[in-house]
């Protein structure tokens, strides 16, 4: 029978921990051995076959000027980060929560010198980046029309222009250019995805984003949607949009025309 056996169970629970403790200190001497070894002096420290442990502080390397231009510690957002800057001071590179300390997680993040975000991980979604932002290019339905606008006057949404491609950027949002073709049409202008078969959604209510056309737009209009369209996927996935249109008032015919069309955050 094992000693355990015989022994209560906290008395079993403390010798555990009391062997855990001295694998952790037999570690620790080994590790100062190792650094005995080593060799501290003016031109800095060489260290042969150690570690360094910084348990609760801050790493900081700074040039002569005293700007921290390597810096591993707690962040103004209260996690513990990484961040490199260059030596006017300007942040190049971030590991850390982006926005606020309610951030779910930490993005990594690589910023120009005037401060702008130009690539690394998108800051709110789990996959894809932010920047730099991907042109989503769109064709027409009809591969034998060779005209830029496409017209319908259908009363159920009709696709008019379509994108094969691959889901890299979390979100677009689309612009477009509309015109009526009397005073009493007016119309709307959504995006779909062909692969889930819904209408994209705006990404933080989940609410249908759709351009509407007023009445009267009956010469050349640019429209922007009103927020950013939340696309479909993970990194790398294939996607397939259609951008639709429909009357919704009147008996005329609406014309569209895809004016920009860029990923983003």
């Amino acid at each position: 029978m094992a000693l355990a056996d015989n022994m209560p169970r906290d008395a079993v629970g403390d010798l555990k921990r009391q062997i855990r403790d001295l694998e952790r200190a037999v570690r620790e001497m080994r590790a100062e051995r190792r650094l005995e070894s080593s060799t501290i002096g003016s031109g800095g420290l060489a260290l042969t076959g150690g570690s360094i442990k910084v348990d609760g502080g801050d790493v900081v390397m700074l040039n002569e000027a005293g700007v921290a231009l390597f810096r591993i510690g707690v962040s103004d957002f209260g996690d513990r980060a990484l961040t490199i800057r260059r030596e006017d001071g300007s942040l190049a590179l971030r590991m850390g929560k982006a926005l606020g300390p309610s951030d779910p997680a930490q993005a990594f993040q690589i910023l120009d010198r005037q401060g702008r975000l130009i690539a690394g991980d998108a800051s709110l979604s789990p996959t894809g980046f932010d920047a730099p932002h991907i042109p989503i290019s769109f064709e027409p339905v009809d591969l034998g029309s060779t005209a830029r606008a496409q017209v319908t006057s259908a009363t159920a949404f009709t696709p008019l222009f379509e994108h094969e491609g691959f889901r890299q950027n979390p979100t677009f949002r689309l612009k477009v250019k509309v015109s009526c073709s009397d005073a009493t049409t007016a119309a709307e202008v959504a995006v779909y995805d062909a692969i889930g078969g819904a209408y994209l959604v705006e990404p933080f209510t989940l609410a249908p984003t759709t351009i509407v056309i007023p009445a009267g737009t009956t010469t050349t209009t640019t429209f922007v949607a009103p927020k950013a369209m939340f696309l479909p996927g993970s990194m790398s996935d294939d996607m397939r949009l259609e951008v639709h249109a429909r009357v919704t008032a009147g008996i005329g015919s609406v014309s569209v025309a895809v004016a920009r069309s860029i990923g983003g955050p």
